[in-house]
């Protein structure tokens, strides 16, 4: 956001870019709780990771508004822009969604433990 306003970086912000460096090598992860309080105890983490040209969509299993295997997404950007063709079932991008996933279960669990 900062170099998207021309602004430049504080010390003690840990973040990296994702416009001015290239990205494709690292994943770029996104993560939310929801609407209402970021209740760590009480809701599932959904985790959007982005890489190359793949986004998927997780959502954690195991809580009150656990959502199921089917609710999951993955879209090539580059193909469908729009998101509107959800390839998560689809067998040919199996090796996709396992990398993909184990990023965002990474993630989950080091938000778990430090929210816990």
């Amino acid at each position: 956001i900062l170099d998207l306003l021309g602004k430049s970086q504080c010390d003690e912000f840990k973040g990296k870019s994702v416009t001015r460096e290239a990205v494709q090598d690292r994943p770029l992860i996104l993560e939310s709780l929801g609407l209402g309080p970021g209740d760590f105890g009480f809701k599932a983490i959904k985790i959007a990771v982005v890489k190359n040209r793949h986004k998927l969509i997780w959502r954690e299993p195991g809580y009150e508004n656990t959502c199921l295997k089917g609710d999951n997404y993955l879209y090539d950007i580059f193909e469908d822009p729009t998101e509107s063709d959800n390839l998560y079932e689809d067998n040919r991008y199996a090796d996709v969604v396992s990398e993909l996933e184990m990023i965002a279960k990474q993630r989950c669990a080091e938000l778990r433990i430090r929210n816990c």
